[in-house]
């Protein structure tokens, strides 16, 4: 058995905008009814985006909206998905991902599967669609904090960029830069430059542990999970 978490938002959104016909709700009915896998739709929840805004404020600002046809099939397949046998789980003031990365971890021992082109869940360490990372997995997050995310709007370092990142892989450095983003403190690391210059003011080294926060997982309970969640009841007759 293998347990499939769907990034819901991400996932739908794409076979909407690719449907050719006004069919595809009735297909990914078809599809949720008929899973021999448990499957665990998980939505972004109301006000999902806030705890990361509070901590920095340009947080995915500016990213192209869905059109209201995609919101509008979303809403009516959630209605939908209430007749299939799929759960549904949408928590208030949580993105999917959270959600999906606390499940992935409770689940691993028994199998999951991600359904989502967000690179970010690669990091879990368990398998998942359109695998198209740069960097070892366990570096899926410093990297994103570091370089930089432009899909988020998360800048990264000034000036730091694939070539001091990769000097840093050759010569064993990133756990150093990983211990600076991790506590904020600046720590003796094989920089120089802007760079280097950058890391040693202590405003800035607190702005790159918020990054490092920003982009890793919200940490939740199975409680907040369990109180949002709907399981379908679907009709075999």
């Amino acid at each position: 058995m293998t347990i499939k978490l769907i990034d819901s938002n991400n996932y739908i959104r794409r076979r909407l905008e690719a449907a050719a016909t006004g069919r595809l709700v009735r297909t990914l009915f078809n599809e949720a009814f008929q899973a021999a896998d448990p499957t665990i739709y998980v939505w972004d929840g109301v006000g999902a985006l806030q705890r990361r805004r509070e901590l920095f404020p340009d947080y995915k600002v500016g990213r192209k909206p869905a059109g209201e046809s995609i919101y509008a099939s979303m809403d009516v397949l959630r209605g939908v998905l209430k007749h299939t046998p799929a759960l549904q789980v949408c928590v208030p003031g949580y993105e999917a991902d959270d959600v999906i990365a606390h499940l992935a971890a409770k689940y691993k021992a028994v199998g999951v599967y991600i359904e989502s082109t967000d690179q970010d869940f690669a990091a879990l360490g368990v398998p998942m669609a359109h695998h198209t990372l740069k960097v070892p997995v366990e570096h899926v997050r410093l990297y994103k904090a570091t370089v930089g995310d432009p899909r988020d709007k998360i800048p990264g370092i000034p000036g730091f960029g694939e070539k001091n990142w990769q000097k840093l892989e050759q010569h064993g450095g990133l756990s150093d830069l990983q211990r600076i983003a991790e506590t904020g403190v600046f720590h003796h690391i094989d920089l120089s430059g802007r760079v280097l210059t950058w890391l040693t003011d202590a405003n800035n080294c607190r702005l790159l542990n918020i990054y490092w926060q920003v982009v890793g997982f919200l940490p939740m309970t199975d409680d907040e999970i369990n109180a949002h969640t709907t399981v379908g009841v679907p009709n075999y007759m």
